[in-house]
């Protein structure tokens, strides 16, 4: 049963997007860059986003997020941000020119229509997208391939460049290796307000050495 509903729901959304595909066709502002987080404010979008917000005036980043704490937390801070179920979302995404993620790119109807980078999140040993057999074998992602692509996908080395073509399903010249992963920033240099949604260590581990062991168990 649960089978034949996802196959419905991929049907359906297939169809939708047909209906609204002129949508990609509206005006879009350059300015606009919409950071599309499924995370907390974290990993390599969390600075990229800090680095554009602080040195590209020019543009104007959104965060866009479900939780609305991290919402306050950032407009507290005086950077824009939108919740992700919000009116304001869907008309920024009708007029964005750009869209940012670092996860799966899971667009929405609407979002399937701009353009999208992917920063990734790591860049691990196991098989990833559509590389990962359990990938393949998806329902939805074989009746709407579109919903899970996406344009552009940086890495932090050549070496990537063929693993990344084949598992994102674009082409080698839409990867782009470069070097540190905005996420390392922070070793070799302050970020200003990076503090926000940090993982803060009890003072009485402060000064000692942590080593971390964080293995991937899934599929």
């Amino acid at each position: 049963m649960k089978k034949l509903i996802r196959i419905i729901y991929g049907i359906m959304i297939f169809l939708i997007r047909k209906v609204l595909s002129p949508i990609k066709y509206l005006p879009k502002s350059k300015r606009l860059w919409l950071f599309i987080s499924e995370v907390p404010f974290e990993g390599n979008l969390k600075y990229f986003f800090l680095y554009i917000a602080h040195n590209k005036k020019d543009i104007n980043p959104i965060w866009i997020s479900k939780e609305k704490q991290i919402i306050k937390d950032l407009t507290k801070k005086g950077y824009n941000a939108v919740w992700k179920y919000s009116i304001k979302y869907l008309f920024l995404i009708l007029f964005s020119k750009v869209v940012i993620v670092d996860r799966t790119p899971r667009h929405s109807i609407f979002t399937s229509f701009i353009p999208s980078t992917n920063l990734w999140h790591g860049a691990g040993i196991k098989k990833i997208e559509w590389d990962d057999p359990i990938t393949q074998r998806s329902i939805i992602r074989n009746i709407c391939p579109n919903s899970y692509l996406t344009d552009y996908i940086f890495t932090s080395s050549e070496v990537f460049r063929d693993i990344y073509s084949h598992a994102f399903q674009i082409s080698k010249k839409r990867v782009i290796s470069c070097g540190n992963q905005p996420k390392t920033i922070p070793l070799l240099k302050k970020i200003k307000d990076d503090d926000i949604n940090a993982c803060k260590l009890p003072k009485n581990m402060a000064r000692k050495r942590i080593i971390v062991y964080l293995p991937t168990f899934r599929n």
